[in-house]
């Protein structure tokens, strides 16, 4: 479970802020608190315990600044995974986790940006869901849309040459309905829309 800022930020009785929220009621999960928060005006920048580093603008919060929470850790299993690097936020905990049933739960303290987001999947080591269809090349984009009975996958090339779409998954070709089970090549500026039975 990853849970971002600004989840829960008022306890049941909708007062803000105490000791315990944010995160509120995820405060039982989570095994943290935040009693300060700041609107930052430039870059946020993070510090990974595993030595990596990120830089946040405020495109990446939605914001015109950087939303930055600074974690309290109130359980002895919970553990910094993330730092401040800035100003006075520098050296205050960013992300937190902590080990929950055959989970884990981690909480941070800026926006779920894809940037972030991507960092933090890679930093933490966390699993990928399974992907039927994936492609190495970067200028093809993979999209995936599910409802409760199909999965569709838009396969798009971006680029000016072909590339090669890996199939690992049964598919079905929406337009055509022909079986799709092998890998194949994207066209250039091409598509594909893939459908799978959940």
């Amino acid at each position: 479970l990853v849970v971002g800022p600004l989840a829960g930020p008022r306890d049941k009785q909708l007062h803000l802020p105490t000791p315990e929220a944010p995160p509120g009621l995820f405060g039982e999960l989570t095994g943290t608190g935040n009693t300060q928060d700041t609107v930052w005006h430039g870059n946020v920048t993070l510090a990974g315990v595993d030595g990596t580093t990120l830089l946040l603008n405020g495109k990446d919060s939605g914001l015109h600044g950087g939303y930055a929470e600074v974690l309290e850790i109130h359980a002895p299993e919970v553990s910094a995974r993330a730092h401040y690097t800035c100003g006075w936020l520098s050296g205050r905990v960013a992300v937190t986790e902590r080990p929950f049933g055959k989970g884990r739960v981690i909480h941070c303290g800026v926006a779920l940006g894809d940037g972030f987001l991507s960092w933090l999947w890679q930093s933490l080591k966390l699993p990928l869901p399974e992907a039927p269809v994936s492609a190495a090349c970067p200028e093809v984009e993979i999209l995936s849309r599910r409802n409760a009975g199909e999965t569709l996958h838009f396969a798009l090339n971006h680029g000016d040459e072909a590339a090669l779409v890996e199939v690992a998954a049964p598919l079905r070709d929406l337009l055509t309905g022909n079986p799709v089970t092998a890998n194949f090549s994207l066209p250039p500026r091409g598509w594909r829309i893939l459908t799978r039975e959940n």
